[in-house]
């Protein structure tokens, strides 16, 4: 679904990891050693690695233009709810795969060898075309804010041709349209509403030319990919929620909680607005939390390893100490091994 999306293509292209190597084998030895459930939480290195790449995304989007820093904040936080939702996919995917034909635990070995494929797809080209959606569509909310600010000045919109060597059709017939910032055509169509889309609008005080060959176009074919419907500097988000990551509906959530809860929201009509839902973003792995949450993992695994002793772990600090049997001990401030 993703490669017809982002490629219209059954096949991605061919990119490296987007994630560091080691951060993706300690996630995959979290998922196979049970570290956490992952049908209702997030592996935070996965995570983290998926956020840090789309926070370069946004800084390098907005650079020129600087907006405010609330608007910014809400860029960077619809990031993380994508993430989440994201991240969730892969590890679901690959948890699935952990059984085989007999209902038997794979070796890791095997496992992981069966799941490379979806590793390197979403943590690979998926991952890649997602940031550099998110380049385009923080630098085209930086621009919208700035349109909306200078429009006294300079009222209208011009649609500039795409700077890729093979530009879409559907896009082509607006090419040097222009319209006032306000005018409701920009709701219906504009650049980056296509993966990879490379056109983009500047700001003019031209005469207005009116719509070309709208009619030309069947929203039903034409209309905004998924994901990326909404104009970014409206919404604040980075992408869409009609994304196939996220859930159709509230009650269909993986975050939603407790089937009362589901029930609830499904009869109660909520209307899905996943940047601001509570649940989705108790859902983000919190930083501090999850580095309690590995080294109490971790003191058990220390506890049992005779390699180790006096292994101990702060309930207070949430802070781990432990000695390497043989560990030379000197005096002073650098005498224990902390992790």
């Amino acid at each position: 679904m993703i490669n017809n999306l982002y490629y219209n293509s059954d096949d991605a292209p061919s990119f490296g990891l987007e994630i560091d190597n080691d951060l993706l084998a300690s996630a995959l030895a979290s998922i196979y050693n049970r570290d956490y459930n992952p049908r209702k939480e997030i592996d935070p290195d996965l995570f983290r690695g998926v956020v840090d790449r789309l926070d370069e995304a946004i800084t390098e989007g907005i650079a020129d233009d600087g907006p405010d820093t609330a608007f910014v904040d809400a860029l960077r936080h619809s990031a993380e709810v994508f993430a989440a939702f994201k991240v969730h996919k892969a590890q679901n995917d690959m948890a699935a795969r952990l059984l085989d034909s007999n209902g038997r635990l794979k070796s890791f070995e095997q496992w992981s060898n069966d799941v490379q494929s979806i590793a390197s797809h979403q943590f690979g080209p998926w991952l890649r075309t997602e940031y550099d959606t998110a380049v385009i569509r923080a630098h085209q909310a930086a621009e919208w804010q700035r349109f909306e600010r200078d429009k006294d000045v300079l009222p209208n919109l011009r649609w500039v041709p795409s700077t890729s060597p093979n530009p879409g059709a559907d896009h082509r017939i607006y090419w040097g349209t222009i319209l006032p910032v306000d005018h409701p055509f920009w709701s219906r169509h504009r650049p980056g509403d296509r993966w990879n889309c490379q056109c983009s609008l500047e700001s003019t005080d031209e005469p207005a030319t009116g719509i070309k060959r709208e009619d030309a176009v069947d929203p039903r074919k034409d209309g905004p990919h998924k994901g990326l419907g909404d104009n970014p500097g409206k919404s604040g988000s980075l992408f869409g929620q009609d994304h196939p990551y996220y859930p159709d509906s509230c009650s269909s959530c993986p975050f939603a909680g407790s089937l009362k809860n589901r029930l609830g929201m499904r009869f109660s009509g909520k209307k899905k607005d996943c940047n601001n839902c509570r649940q989705a973003g108790n859902a983000i792995p919190d930083e501090e939390i999850e580095r309690r949450k590995r080294n109490r993992v971790k003191y058990r695994e220390l506890k049992n390893n005779p390699e180790w002793s006096d292994v101990e772990y702060d309930k207070r600090t949430g802070g781990l100490r432990a000695q390497h049997v043989g560990h030379i001990t000197h005096d002073g401030p650098k005498s224990e091994r902390f992790f």
